[in-house]
């Protein structure tokens, strides 16, 4: 469940990124018994899963933020803690807006 979030971004060992976008749920308290539909994907050994909030991407422009940080994840090291760094280090962060992301690689 994304609970509103933007779509995850899966980045494989070989460093393609790519949005699920076939994850969806609704934003949590916007209806009362939210139904939520079961989505599956595959990860393989070595595959990073990126999970944020929209504050690293830009509220204004979020296909831009989304186009710009899948193109820094598919650049970056595999690494996790990496990522992170890079992502963050390449993203115009918005001062008014908190920011989550968490990265976790396959082992």
């Amino acid at each position: 469940a994304r609970a509103g979030h933007p779509p995850p971004l899966l980045v494989s060992q070989q460093g393609q990124a790519r949005f699920l976008q076939e994850i969806l749920s609704p934003p949590l308290c916007l209806v009362s018994r939210p139904g939520y539909e079961e989505s599956e994907f595959e990860m393989s050994p070595g595959d990073t899963l990126v999970l944020y909030s929209d504050g690293l991407i830009g509220r204004r422009e979020l296909d831009a933020g989304m186009s710009r940080m899948r193109e820094v994840a598919a650049s970056a090291d595999g690494d996790p803690e990496f990522l992170c760094d890079r992502i963050l280090e390449s993203m115009p962060l918005d001062s008014e807006d908190d920011v989550a992301l968490l990265a976790v690689r396959l082992g």
